[in-house]
């Protein structure tokens, strides 16, 4: 929680810059294809369903799969929270979608806490383990 508070409360006075690539075998949250800090058009985010996982340059023969369970968004509109809320599971919930349909040019809309499951399918029984993911900002253009 004191790092999502922390970046809201940066967020009205911080210019983002775009983040370096993700290292190369780590699992990161993506909502429309986007990595963090990218510019993302109102109308490509309005018509996402959910947040997703992808892992750049996994080892070849990786087995293991991963699974959006929860996270928390906020949209910030200049210096202002404008919405907030927990999500549980990769697929927006209504109250979700519906503030994504208000988003406007110049919001920062901030993905958090974002907790992933990842599966281990090689190992003869499955395994499961709970991660949580670097959060995701993205700057939203016309």
């Amino acid at each position: 929680m004191k790092q999502f508070l922390l970046l809201i409360a940066l967020a009205g006075t911080m210019q983002f810059a775009k983040a370096q690539s993700p290292s190369p075998g780590v699992p990161y949250a993506t909502v429309a294809g986007m990595q963090n800090g990218d510019r993302v058009a109102r109308s490509a985010i309005a018509k996402q369903v959910g947040i997703g996982v992808f892992v750049m340059n996994a080892a070849p023969g990786s087995n293991t799969r991963y699974s959006v369970t929860g996270f928390r968004v906020a949209l910030l509109r200049g210096d202002k929270l404008v919405f907030s809320a927990a999500n549980k599971g990769n697929s927006f919930s209504e109250t979700v979608k519906e503030a994504l349909g208000n988003i406007q040019e110049g919001d920062l809309l901030v993905f958090s806490d974002i907790h992933a499951s990842a599966i281990n399918m090689s190992a003869a029984v499955a395994t499961s383990e709970e991660r949580i993911l670097p959060s995701v900002v993205y700057s939203i253009k016309e």
